[in-house]
């Protein structure tokens, strides 16, 4: 799940990050969020609240040179508190 939040801002900054030599991801205007099969019947929709980026970009090379996310596993909300506790513990993250 950790590979699929970072590939998941690494795809948005990707689209949105033309012409940028430094990057700060704005969580006002950004959202990182998952969706997730539960039993084959329905999707878990959730998001973390709390999380950080900082990326360069070779505007030269037309390449990214840095990537660096933080991501708190403790700010999962999926509007469960009780999955959310769960969501929280050794059995996850």
């Amino acid at each position: 799940m950790k590979h699929f939040v970072k590939l998941f801002i690494a795809l948005l900054l990707t689209l949105s990050v033309v012409h940028a030599k430094e990057f700060v991801i704005d969580s006002t205007h950004s959202h990182v969020g998952f969706s997730i099969k539960h039993m084959m019947i329905s999707n878990v929709k959730g998001n973390f609240k709390t999380y950080s980026s900082e990326i360069d970009f070779d505007t030269e090379k037309k390449r990214f040179t840095t990537l660096n996310a933080k991501i708190e596993a403790a700010s999962i909300d999926t509007g469960i508190a009780k999955r959310d506790e769960h969501l929280r513990s050794a059995d996850f993250f």
